[in-house]
């Protein structure tokens, strides 16, 4: 599947559980105010193409990249040479992760254990935020009828 069609297979999936969220279970989307979904959108639509990062020419690779590129000029502008250490370290893993054992196309990228992993950092922000995210990835795997553990 293209990184559109996640994009918008993302979006119903959590549309969907929102809306069975706001009907039946009534435990989460009815406490979270939609500044929260507007401030946090640039992160869930990662979240649906963040699987694809074990893929070397993926989008999310990409945006991740000029993402952190730019941290690590903007860090190193303003002196934060632990920024730029940190920055450059995470970088450099994202570009070498495809040649370790394991991280080929749909590999542990596209497993239960990496998604909850990167969930986890993202309730670093806010658990609300990660939970949507963790159901944002989910449907990467569900898209791709490629769910694994590890």
């Amino acid at each position: 599947m293209n990184w559109k069609a996640h994009i918008i297979f993302g979006i119903f999936f959590v549309i969907g559980l929102m809306l069975i969220d706001k009907y039946y279970w009534h435990f989460f989307f009815q406490q979270v105010d939609w500044k929260t979904y507007l401030i946090f959108t640039p992160i869930l639509l990662i979240s649906f193409l963040l699987s694809d990062i074990d893929h070397q020419i993926s989008k999310v690779r990409l945006i991740i990249t000029l993402f952190l590129t730019i941290s690590i000029i903007f860090s190193a502008l303003i002196g934060n040479i632990s920024y730029v250490i940190m920055l450059s370290i995470i970088l450099l893993s994202i570009w070498v992760l495809f040649l370790l054992p394991g991280w080929h196309h749909r590999g542990h990228a596209h497993s239960l254990i990496f998604v909850a992993l990167i969930s986890l950092l993202v309730a670093l922000l806010s658990w609300k935020i990660a939970i949507v995210f963790f159901f944002g990835a989910l449907s990467h795997l569900v898209a791709d009828t490629c769910i694994k553990i590890w």
